[in-house]
C-alpha cells in the first residue's frame, strides 16, 4: 500500500521559471520508481496530462504576478497532475475551486469526478458549492465547529434534515440551506445555536455505532503515514533531478539582461573612479579603498539574494518533503552544487574588469588568487544569508538581522577603524567578521613583496611622515592594522569554514523543522 495517498494542497506552489512540462518531469523523476523505464514514465505523463487537458501547455512557463504564465485553473490542474503521477488509490483535494471563477470551478469539478471513476477514492473539501457542483458528490461530510453533523450519500441530506424537523425548501441547494440554518445572522442567534447543537448531538448518536470502523480507519491512517515516509527513488536520482530543477529555476535569473548590464556598469564605474592607480604612497588609500568596496559590495549582494530567494522556495520544499519526493540532504547538496557556478559568475566578471582597469598587481598568479578569495567570500556571504533566511521565517526580520550582521562585519573589517583604535573588549569580534578575512587576504595578496615610492609633497603614515622610504608591504600592513599572521591561504581557509559552518547549520535547522 506504499504511496497510495496523495494530497492536493489548496495553494498551487511551483517554481515560476519552470515550464509545466519541466515541473511534471521533475515530479515523475523523483516520485516514480527507479525501476520504471523511461518509456513507461513518458506514457504515464502523457496519460495524466491528457486526462486533465493540460497537454497543450507543457512548454508554457508557470509564471507569477510579474511574468505571464498559465492561468489559475491550469495551475490547479497542474497541481492535481503532479499528485496523479503515482496513481494513488486515495486522492485528497483541499478546496480545489478556491480562487477560481464559477465556470472554471465547474469544469474542474467535473474532471475531478471523472478521476473518482478510475478505481480511486477522491475526497475534496469545498465551501458552499452551487447546485450543479453539489450534484457531483457521491457522499457528503458536513462539519460544524470541527464536529461531524452529517456523513452519508449527498442525495439523502435533505431527507436527513427533514427527519430533524429542518425541511429543506425545494428551491434550495441542501448545502446552502444547511449553512443558512446554522449561521449566526444576528437576528436569531439563540435559534441558530440550538440548531447547531441539535445537528451535532444527533450525529453523535449515529457515530457511536461506527466506533469500530473509526478505529480501523485510524489504524489505516497510521499505516499510510509510516509508508509515506519511504522514498521510491535512489539518492543519486534525486540529486540529479534536483540539480536539473535548481539550474532551470536559476536559469531565468542569471539570463536576465538587466543583471548583466547592472554588474558590468558597476565594474566600469568602479574602474573609472580608481583607473590605473599608481604605485606611490599617495595612492595607497585608494588601493585599499577599492579592495574594501569590492569586499563590502560582494558581501551585501549575495547575502540579500539568498534571503530573498529562500522564501520563494520554502513552500515548494515543504510540499515536496511532505510527499516524500526527495531527501532533505539531496536538496541541500543539489542547491549548493548549482549555486557555486551561478553565484561566482557575476563577481568574477566584475573582478576581471576592475582588476586590470584599476591596475592592481600585474602578476597573473596574484589575479587568480584574488579571484579565488573573492569567490569564497561571495559563497560565505551567501551561506550566511541562507542561514538567516532559514532561521528567521519573517522576511522583514531576516532583512534586519542580515543588515546588522553585515554592518557589524564591515565595522570590524579593518578599514573604517583600525584595530588599535577599537576598545579592547570589542577587538575579538574581528575574528568573526568575514569581511576582515576577505579584505586582509586581498590586500596582502596585492602588496606582498611590493614597494611603493614615497611622496615628498604629501607624506603619510605609511612612510611615517616621509622618513621611511620606500614604503614596504610591512609598513602598509602595520599602518592599516592588518594582521598577516594567517597569510592569504589562512584567511581563505577560514572564509571557507564560514561556508561549511553556515550551510551545515542551515541544513540542521531545516532537518529539525521538517523531521
Amino acid at each position: 500500500m506504499k504511496h497510495q495517498v496523495s494530497i492536493v494542497t489548496q495553494e498551487d506552489v511551483f517554481f515560476t521559471n519552470l515550464t509545466v512540462g519541466e515541473t511534471l518531469d521533475f515530479t515523475a523523476r523523483t516520485r516514480l520508481p527507479d525501476n520504471m523505464s523511461r518509456e513507461d514514465r513518458q506514457n504515464t505523463l502523457r496519460e495524466v496530462t491528457t486526462s486533465l487537458g493540460i497537454q497543450g501547455i507543457l512548454n508554457t512557463i508557470i509564471g507569477d504576478y510579474f511574468k505571464k504564465g498559465i492561468s489559475g485553473g491550469e495551475r490547479k490542474r497542474l497541481n492535481i497532475a503532479c499528485e496523479l503521477l503515482t496513481n494513488p488509490k486515495f486522492l485528497f483535494l483541499d478546496e480545489p475551486t478556491s480562487g477560481l471563477d464559477s465556470g472554471v470551478a465547474w469544469s474542474l469539478m467535473k474532471q475531478i469526478r471523472k478521476l473518482s471513476r478510475e478505481d480511486r477514492v477522491v475526497i475534496t473539501t469545498v465551501h458552499q458549492p452551487n447546485s450543479q457542483m453539489f450534484g457531483l458528490f457521491d457522499k457528503l461530510l458536513f462539519l460544524v465547529d470541527g464536529e461531524v453533523c452529517y456523513f452519508g450519500p449527498a442525495q439523502r441530506v435533505s431527507a436527513y434534515l427533514d427527519s430533524l424537523g429542518l425541511k429543506c425548501p425545494a428551491t434550495f441547494n441542501p448545502a446552502d440551506y444547511m449553512m443558512q440554518v446554522i449561521t449566526f445572522d444576528g437576528s436569531n442567534p439563540e435559534g441558530a445555536e440550538k440548531v447547531r447543537k441539535k445537528l451535532k448531538d444527533n450525529w453523535k448518536l449515529v457515530e457511536t455505532t461506527q466506533e469500530g470502523s473509526a478505529k480501523s480507519s485510524a489504524n489505516s491512517r497510521r499505516l499510510f503515514c509510516r509508508e509515506r515516509s519511504q522514498y521510491t527513488t535512489s539518492v543519486g536520482r534525486q540529486y540529479v533531478a534536483l540539480c536539473r530543477r535548481s539550474f532551470k529555476q536559476r536559469r531565468g535569473e542569471t539570463a536576465q539582461l538587466i543583471n548583466l548590464i547592472q554588474h558590468i556598469s558597476l565594474a566600469f564605474i568602479v574602474s573609472s573612479l580608481w583607473f590605473q592607480i599608481s604605485d606611490t604612497e599617495a595612492s595607497l588609500p585608494d588601493r585599499l579603498g577599492v579592495f574594501f568596496f569590492t569586499t563590502a559590495f560582494w558581501g551585501f549582494t549575495p547575502m540579500f539574494a539568498a534571503i530573498f530567494s529562500y522564501p520563494l522556495e520554502r513552500s515548494v520544499l515543504q510540499k515536496d518533503l511532505a510527499s516524500s519526493a526527495y531527501r532533505l540532504a539531496c536538496y541541500s547538496l543539489a542547491k549548493a552544487t548549482v549555486e557555486v557556478p551561478v553565484e561566482i559568475f557575476y563577481p568574477t566578471l566584475y573582478w576581471i574588469i576592475v582588476y586590470f582597469m584599476v591596475g592592481l598587481n600585474g602578476q597573473i598568479d596574484r589575479f587568480f588568487i584574488s579571484t579565488v578569495v573573492l569567490t569564497i567570500h561571495v559563497l560565505a556571504s551567501q551561506s550566511i544569508g541562507g542561514f538567516i533566511a532559514v532561521l528567521v521565517n519573517d522576511l522583514k526580520i531576516a532583512q534586519v538581522v542580515a543588515t546588522l550582521s553585515m554592518l557589524g562585519s564591515l565595522l570590524f573589517g579593518g578599514f573604517y577603524v583600525t584595530t588599535n583604535r577599537v576598545p579592547a573588549p570589542l577587538r575579538p569580534l574581528k575574528w568573526i567578521s568575514p569581511v576582515q578575512y576577505a579584505y586582509s587576504a586581498l590586500v596582502i595578496n596585492d602588496i606582498s613583496g611590493h614597494n611603493f615610492t614615497c611622496d615628498a609633497e604629501y607624506p603619510t603614515v605609511y612612510s611615517q611622515g616621509g622618513t621611511n622610504c620606500p614604503v614596504t608591504d610591512s609598513d602598509i600592513l602595520w599602518a592599516s592594522s592588518i594582521d598577516d599572521s594567517l597569510g592569504v591561504a589562512g584567511d581563505a581557509i577560514i572564509l571557507f569554514c564560514f561556508v561549511l559552518f553556515f550551510r551545515l547549520a542551515a541544513y540542521g535547522i531545516l532537518r529539525y523543522r521538517h523531521y
